[in-house]
């Protein structure tokens, strides 16, 4: 459990490094290493750990919503279909998946109101939603501990990088 946790929080990280590289045009090196490293830990996670459904759902999501919009967040999800075309994917929920992937779709959309919906999107609580009530329904609080660690991680290095490179590259 502590390593999917573990794990979960450096894909984070990783996945926000690389959005500020690509995004804020930062002058860091190793953009591509650092998504492949993610892509790895994802398509671990997402093939050989009962956080297939979580993890593939998220990806799927990202792919329709048109969220790979760089070539190190492509490389990375390139890793992930790679792993789950050779590997066997461990415990996976068709049911879950499509909750899943719907939360991380939802995540990505914005809304003009300002009403509570409007915030749960702002802030991306869908998945962390979803993945508690699957905890809630199922007993296997790693569905929510995963996500949380990932969006942690995923803010902390957000914050991190603005001190460090206040400005785009």
């Amino acid at each position: 459990m502590i390593e999917e946790i573990a794990l979960s929080a450096v894909a984070g990280g990783l996945v926000k490094l690389c959005d500020d590289i690509a995004d804020r045009r930062l002058k860091v090196a190793g953009g591509y290493l650092f998504a492949a490293v993610y892509g790895t830990i994802i398509a671990y996670i997402a093939t050989q750990t009962p956080l297939s459904s979580l993890w593939l759902g998220a990806v799927v999501a990202m792919v329709l919503m048109n969220k790979i919009d760089n070539g190190m967040h492509a490389l990375a999800v390139l890793i992930v279909a790679a792993a789950v075309l050779l590997f066997n994917v461990n415990s996976f929920d068709f049911g879950y998946f499509l909750v899943f992937m719907a939360a991380a779709g939802a995540d990505e959309i914005r809304f003009e109101r300002k009403d509570i919906i409007a915030r749960i999107s702002a802030h991306r609580l869908w998945l962390v939603a979803a993945s508690l009530l699957a905890s809630l329904l199922s007993g296997y609080w790693l569905y929510f501990f995963s996500i949380a660690s990932f969006d942690i991680a995923y803010s902390l290095i957000g914050r991190t990088l603005i001190k460090f490179y206040p400005e785009r590259g």
